[in-house]
Order: C-alpha cells, then sequence, then structure tokens
C-alpha cells in the first residue's frame, strides 16, 4: 500500500538524519562516514531516500551498501564526484 511505502520511506530518512545527529555527539560532524545498510523496497519511497543520502552526502560521507541495479545506477549516473560503484 501507498501509506506504508510512506512510512517505509520517512523511517528510512530520519534513521539517517538520527545518525547524523549521533555522529555530531561524538565526533565532528563528517569526520566519521555514515553507512547506510537498508533502503525501502518500493520505487518512490527509495528515491526519497537516496535524495536524501544525496543531499546528506554534503556534510557527511554516506556509504550505502546495497545490490540493488536500481540504485548501483543512480549512483553511477551521479559520476565520481558524487559517489562510487565498486566493480
Amino acid at each position: 500500500s501507498g501509506g506504508g511505502a510512506t512510512r517505509q520511506a520517512e523511517d528510512a530518512e530520519w534513521t539517517l538524519i538520527d545518525r547524523v545527529a549521533q555522529q555530531r555527539v561524538v565526533s565532528f560532524v563528517g569526520s566519521v562516514p555514515i553507512l547506510l545498510d537498508g533502503l525501502p523496497s518500493d520505487r518512490a519511497s527509495r528515491a526519497a531516500v537516496l535524495d536524501r543520502v544525496l543531499r546528506m552526502g554534503e556534510v557527511v560521507q554516506v556509504v550505502v551498501v546495497t545490490d540493488d541495479q536500481q540504485v548501483l545506477d543512480w549512483a553511477s549516473e551521479l559520476g565520481t564526484a558524487a559517489a562510487v560503484v565498486p566493480v
């Protein structure tokens, strides 16, 4: 359902925001990368989270671990200044 997908995206985005906030307590923001090891399964929610990852990437390095080909394609299209996709 659409409501569940929206909730999934919001949860993932808030998790990312929370990790940045926690990092501020431990160290200077940006000095330690954030590992994101789960993304929403539906396309719209995943796109919303990846948009947030891209914006947060201006402040802190975000490492996304996935084998989702759509996410890998998204990262590849960003170019090496914004993302690196291991081969």
